[in-house]
């Protein structure tokens, strides 16, 4: 069997030679390249941290039929989110520019126990493979539109792994939600330090509901902008099959029976619906007080995860 390190030295030449050396490359093409990095580089630490810190039994333990069957999957995602950080520096470089340097990632909130690193796990690859699709509009040079696409459909690969390591669906719906480089540090940037990414993020927001969220779920927020009087706010939630989000009162957000699968909760000023549109989102962005924040609904059982994780623990 061929070896990750292998496959790297191999794959990874090709992905940046199919980039043809330039200058003076288009400052937003660079800046979703630079930006990407980032996002592979924590993905990778985030990994080497949970890999680093549990092993089989802990997984046995924490409900898991195998302990080797998640620790050679996540292992495969792990080398595979090293060789899209490598690639995407390569491009960078070839393209006549710099990675960021000095960023530095702290996940130990992510690792406390095995259930919330696979549970961070899942939330990763979704934000994730959101900055790729939301971000293609931004780059103006095809052929790293192209590397790009390459590596947004690994992420979904490792989406629908992580889905099952959770127990949940691999494919709970037919589209996935596009972000916005700032929707994409409200829940991510928390973990980056060191570096300028060029990007003010949005508000943080947190679902602060104990146990799982269903249809019906009355959501809770908390945020550090959400203080004093919150009557005039809206909650507004989207999934990746909707034009526009559903729009509630902050103070009563019930999950609607349509939802299955990963959705995003922002906290709006107003009730005009946020689009699912990232690039009209874009100009509704000064209308969103906190968010988003990712959640999951996992209403349908899947047999295939049915083998991976007792359901019983």
């Amino acid at each position: 069997m061929l070896s990750f390190k292998f496959l790297a030295a191999v794959l990874v030449p090709l992905a940046v030679s199919a980039v043809p050396v330039r200058r003076g490359t288009d400052p937003s093409t660079l800046q979703v390249l630079r930006f990407a990095t980032v996002l592979e580089s924590l993905d990778t630490a985030f990994y080497e941290g949970l890999l680093g810190k549990f092993k089989a039994q802990d997984f046995i333990n924490a409900g898991f039929i195998s302990g080797d069957l998640p620790i050679t999957e996540l292992t495969t995602i792990e080398a595979e989110e090293g060789t899209h950080a490598t690639a995407l520096e390569g491009i960078i470089t070839k393209l006549g520019d710099q990675p960021l340097s000095g960023c530095q990632f702290n996940v130990s909130s992510l690792l406390t126990d095995v259930k919330t690193a696979v549970k961070a796990s899942r939330i990763i690859e979704q934000v994730g493979i959101g900055a790729f699709s939301g971000s293609g509009h931004l780059i103006q040079d095809p052929s790293v539109l192209t590397s790009a696409d390459s590596i947004l459909t690994s992420e979904a690969r490792h989406q629908a792994i992580t889905n099952l390591l959770n127990a949940a669906s691999p494919s709970p719906q037919p589209f996935d939600i596009p972000l916005l480089p700032q929707e994409v540090l409200a829940m991510a940037g928390g973990l980056i330090s060191g570096c300028d990414l060029g990007v003010k993020a949005n508000p943080p927001l947190t679902v602060t509901n104990e146990g799982p969220i269903l249809i019906d779920t009355i959501l809770q927020f908390s945020s550090p902008t959400l203080k004093g009087n919150t009557s005039d706010y809206f909650c507004q939630l989207l999934t990746g099959d909707m034009a526009n989000a559903t729009v509630l009162p902050f103070d009563d957000c019930p999950i609607p029976a349509t939802f299955e699968g990963p959705a995003f909760a922002f906290i709006t000023s107003n009730n005009q619906p946020l689009s699912g549109d990232v690039i009209v989102r874009q100009t509704q962005n000064s209308t969103v007080v906190a968010g988003p924040t990712i959640l999951f609904v996992d209403s349908l059982s899947d047999p295939i995860a049915q083998l991976i994780v007792n359901s019983h623990q």
